[in-house]
């Protein structure tokens, strides 16, 4: 998704906690999850984890953000990466926030989950879509994608749901051609295990156009990414100026742009990703929606 910041590999095993009730303190989950992220991190990666994670649940604090059900409702989301982020300027109905939570790396026969470092903040009732990023191209290890691999993968994206009253998640996963039927697997056994799950997926401009391969996918979104394309950049914008869509009508509902980069004149989507290189303030944020297409 644009330019990315790695995170340092934190391998850690993962229990979910589930009390009965919503502590409505939503300011409160900000500063727990986002500013105190050594708690949960070290709670987790603890020998006795399970203790560890009860004395948050018992403090009453549910690991889950407030999150409004219209999450995939608003036109304008805007994608939080892997850093400190101030996003409370944003009033209610302006744009949805799509944060990255998570990070699975996969190397070798391992898969690694580091969680979210970076501070962020947001305004109370503010609609949150987790994003699960996936790194999978570690050339001196290159993924065998194993049963394992497939596990905690699949685990991961349960639990990140279950933290979320929507139970919406967006994957960013830029799987390679030999990666696809691990993908497709991890994607189905979500389906198998948890049918209340919404999934987004991001995706490579090429996939809707010439490489085709998503249109058996079971999923409520495919959000492609029409910036930093390479070599094909060009004859794909051209032909997205003109139409206002891409080829592959599973790629039409949503679309992802780049505040730096082209922005076309019309779009078929009803949904609009915007990916900024910058931390967003509320000067970039006015001046990009400007700009973004009727």
């Amino acid at each position: 998704m644009g330019d990315r910041e790695q995170n340092p590999n934190t391998s850690h095993n993962r229990t979910v906690c589930k009390p009965g009730t919503l502590v409505s303190w939503a300011q409160l989950f900000v500063t727990f999850i986002y500013e105190m992220p050594w708690i949960w991190q070290r709670g987790l990666e603890l020998k006795g984890r399970a203790f560890g994670l009860g004395i948050i649940c018992a403090a009453g604090l549910l690991i889950a953000l407030p999150v409004q059900e219209a999450a995939l409702n608003q036109r304008l989301v805007l994608w939080a990466w892997e850093r400190h982020e101030d996003l409370s300027f944003l009033g209610r109905g302006e744009a949805a926030i799509a944060p990255v939570v998570v990070t699975v790396t996969l190397a070798g026969t391992t898969a690694t989950t580091t969680w979210r470092r970076e501070r962020m903040q947001f305004a109370s009732g503010a609609e949150i879509l987790p994003v699960i990023h996936v790194e999978a191209f570690d050339r001196l290890r290159s993924p065998v994608l194993n049963t394992e691999q497939k596990i905690v993968l699949t685990d991961t994206i349960i639990e990140v749901a279950s933290r979320y009253p929507a139970r919406v998640v967006q994957l960013d996963f830029e799987a390679r051609p030999s990666q696809r039927a691990f993908y497709k697997a991890v994607l189905n056994d979500v389906r198998q295990r948890d049918t209340h799950i919404r999934l987004s997926l991001t995706a490579l401009a090429s996939w809707c156009v010439g490489d085709r391969w998503l249109q058996d996918l079971t999923v409520e979104e495919i959000v492609p990414m029409l910036f930093r394309m390479g070599r094909d950049g060009t004859r794909i914008r051209d032909g997205y100026q003109r139409t206002g869509s891409l080829p592959a009508k599973e790629c039409n509902d949503s679309v992802g742009l780049a505040t730096d980069e082209w922005m076309p004149t019309s779009v078929s989507a009803r949904r609009i990703y915007l990916f900024s290189p910058r931390p967003w303030t509320r000067e970039s944020f006015d001046a990009i929606s400007k700009r973004v297409p009727s």
